[in-house]
């Protein structure tokens, strides 16, 4: 019992602002791009839940690339930033720069094999060599860009109602560049 009433006296002089509080945790990092430069803008965001698939409080790193976010004890951040790939980091003070790896990026055009015109409703999927699979993503007019991919080999294919599938040549992203594919699809 007096340990309780201790530890409510002290929370009281605490929130009078009598005593300090104790300061809070935080977890903090450096994010730079492969040539050792500030990233700025990126997002660092405290993943929550079960699996940690929840984002909760972001923060954009400043003019020099760096976070501060106080601790919640999730055991993770993650850090996103434009023409990046994502990156996680152990929920603590980074003693040393978050590198972040240069995304790859893929422009797939669909067109009718027989006409050379854009091919309306088309879904494109990625395979990459690794046996991971991306899509359906839906192309337009123009096309679909994928972004945010890891450098690499990917094989495209397309598909569309009313027309047999039509697989791509494998391609080899590279980081920091935009491939492009133009698919055929023949009608069925």
């Amino acid at each position: 019992m007096r340990t309780i009433r201790i530890r409510l006296a002290a929370t009281w002089m605490a929130a009078a602002g009598l005593v300090a509080a104790p300061a809070a945790a935080e977890s903090s990092g450096h994010v730079v791009d492969p040539d050792g430069k500030p990233v700025v803008g990126a997002r660092a965001c405290l993943m929550l839940g079960v699996e940690g698939r929840v984002e909760g409080l972001c923060i954009g790193t400043d003019e020099h690339g760096y976070y501060r976010l106080p601790s919640a004890g999730s055991g993770t951040v993650r850090i996103v930033a434009d023409g990046f790939l994502p990156s996680r980091v152990a929920e603590v003070n980074q003693e040393s720069p978050i590198v972040l790896e240069r995304a790859a990026s893929i422009l797939v055009r669909v067109v009718d094999a027989a006409t050379g015109s854009p091919v309306p409703s088309s879904e494109v999927r990625l395979a990459f060599a690794s046996g991971e699979s991306k899509g359906p993503f839906p192309a337009k007019r123009a096309g679909v860009r994928i972004a945010k991919l890891p450098p690499g080999d990917v094989i495209p294919t397309a598909s569309a109602k009313g027309y047999k599938d039509a697989k791509g040549i494998s391609v080899t992203l590279v980081a920091g560049r935009e491939s492009e594919v133009v698919l055929r699809l023949e009608r069925e």
